[in-house]
């Protein structure tokens, strides 16, 4: 997994986050859509309100978006992403 710089995003005005799934230690994983143009982004949320943003490897354009979709209790996040053939693609991403 790719892991974004949060800040190359503050500014983002038409930013919308989808929370997916929580674990027992309030870790929220889901996804990011940072407008019509860019790629939704996974992210996993800590208790404490850092973010993590990540992209699958090869996934960067609006068609190869990455969807977290569960969290486990070891951090484990599933998902899913669009390949460059559009079609999609399960993923794990182990801390």
């Amino acid at each position: 997994m790719r892991r974004m710089d949060d800040s190359k995003y503050d500014a983002v005005i038409d930013a919308k986050s989808y929370a997916r799934a929580i674990n027992a230690a309030g870790v929220v994983a889901g996804y990011l859509y940072l407008g019509s143009t860019k790629p939704m982004h996974g992210f996993v949320r800590s208790p404490k309100g850092a973010i993590g943003m990540f992209l699958v490897p090869g996934a960067g354009t609006f068609q190869q978006s990455t969807v977290a979709n569960g969290i486990n209790q070891s951090g484990e996040v599933v998902g899913y992403y669009f390949a460059e053939n559009g079609v999609a693609r399960g993923f794990l991403m182990i801390p």
